[in-house]
């Protein structure tokens, strides 16, 4: 496996097409970790999404 990884390259459209593509807003970012955080707590912590949300808007 040892060179081939380094001979790997990425098309150069699909770079391309990747860097048109508009970072995404706090908003969206904020709603990625709530989603992250609330799928990866345990159901027993009995912790609704909102209040997820609210916790992760305090951390920052």
């Amino acid at each position: 496996m040892g060179n081939s990884m380094r001979n790997l390259k990425t098309d150069p459209k699909v770079l391309q097409a990747l860097r048109k593509v508009p970072a995404p807003s706090q908003k969206e970012v904020t709603e990625q970790k709530v989603s992250f955080v609330f799928a990866s707590i345990d159901s027993k912590a009995n912790m609704t999404k909102q209040q997820v949300r609210e916790l992760i808007e305090q951390v920052g």
